[in-house]
């Protein structure tokens, strides 16, 4: 029975992310379009919500997929293909200011997303408690103070999807929060 579960779940899993992966060239098609409307690659790479699911390096784009199919499998991060859209762009959307005012680097690609998921995941956490809650921690640290790291990754993307997965977890603090907030970030599809 549970097997059956888990494997459903990541059937499920793997229909989310192969349409995560048809969203790249598609948003690819989009930033070209934008491209052509402003004269400038680099903003219309940069511009929300196609920037959230471009891919530029293999590299990134694979691991962001493996990280995906993993992340989509728990119960906790049970969301709608739409749910997911929605909030990859909305992270992708609130970056784009900081990006401009901080002069932080383009983000492109579903790491907000990823790490979204990862940390509901770490801290949904029933059993090792402390453990989990050291990865998450540790993770928060490496981020945040690689925010200004000239290394060409945007951090800050990260760290919003890091905030936003903490902030959805369920907690009494949401009981009063929009209905379209909690169904597009707090509950399972």
């Amino acid at each position: 029975m549970f097997a059956d579960v888990i494997k459903l779940r990541m059937k499920e899993s793997l229909r989310k992310t192969l349409i995560l992966v048809l969203l790249n060239p598609v948003s690819i098609i989009g930033a070209l379009s934008l491209y052509l409307i402003l004269g400038n690659m680099d903003l219309a790479l940069s511009m929300p919500p196609f920037n959230a699911f471009i891919h530029v390096r293999p590299d990134h784009f694979i691991i962001n997929m493996i990280s995906c199919f993993i992340l989509l499998v728990p119960e906790v991060n049970k969301f709608s293909i739409k749910q997911i859209v929605v909030i990859a762009s909305l992270i992708s959307i609130a970056y784009f200011p900081l990006q401009i005012i901080l002069l932080l680097p383009s983000a492109v690609g579903l790491s907000g997303f990823v790490y979204f998921i990862a940390v509901r995941y770490i801290f949904s956490r029933r059993s090792k408690k402390i453990l989990w809650t050291s990865i998450g921690i540790f993770l928060f640290i490496a981020e945040f103070s690689s925010i200004k790291n000239p290394d060409g990754f945007a951090h800050g993307v990260h760290l919003i999807g890091y905030v936003l997965g903490l902030i959805s977890i369920k907690t009494p603090l949401f009981e009063h929060t929009p209905k379209w907030v909690r169904n597009t970030f707090l509950l399972p599809a």
